[in-house]
């Protein structure tokens, strides 16, 4: 019998957007007020390609995998965390998976790109029945491969957020908002907010 707290499953991408700020997945998923990321520009459309080009490349250097299988644009579930989500591009072999993720801007992942990641991992290790033990960030001009380890206490903050975002949604009450000024004027929906005057 599952525990009912995995019957919800939740997009993985809300771990990221909680951390910038929990009303996001409260505009998003209780009220409904859908923004589109421009995830599938034509820029970020070739910034993709060539990466896969450049990762393809440099997986049997940098990564110490032979003649690894590889995948892009993967469905991943994970029953076991309640999760859902589509990572960037994925390699494996007969023991590890290795979830990589695409980023056009940025020098290192924020905390929420990393937990994001890590679910992704999670979720891949539960479908494929291989061992997680590193996810990669491309990331911006260096396009330098940046490794994230999982651990338990990263695993359990997943948990935790998951949490809290399931009890926004039973609650159906706008969270308080640590956000700062900063985080506050890049928000697509800081005009929902009323308390926000900046």
């Amino acid at each position: 019998m599952k525990n009912s707290s995995t019957l919800h499953s939740i997009p993985i991408s809300l771990l990221r957007q909680y951390i910038f700020c929990p009303r996001i997945p409260y505009f998003s998923e209780i009220l409904g007020y859908r923004m589109q990321e421009p995830i599938w520009t034509e820029q970020g459309q070739s910034f993709h390609s060539e990466l896969e080009k450049l990762i393809i490349r440099r997986i049997p250097e940098k990564f110490g995998f032979n003649n690894p299988s590889m995948e892009k644009r993967v469905n991943v579930v994970s029953e076991q965390l309640g999760l859902n989500g589509i990572v960037d591009f994925i390699f494996y072999n007969d023991t590890y998976v290795v979830p990589i993720e695409f980023k056009i801007s940025g020098k290192k992942p924020t905390r929420g790109q990393e937990l994001q990641l890590l679910a992704y991992g999670y979720a891949l290790e539960e479908m494929k029945g291989l061992q997680f033990e590193r996810g990669y960030f491309v990331m911006g001009s260096s396009k330098k491969p940046i490794a994230v380890f999982p651990n338990d206490f990263k695993r359990d903050e997943i948990i935790n957020i998951r949490s809290s975002i399931l009890q926004t949604y039973e609650t159906m009450l706008m969270p308080e908002s640590p956000a700062s000024i900063h985080k506050c004027t890049q928000c697509e929906y800081l005009n929902l907010c009323n308390d926000r005057n900046f």
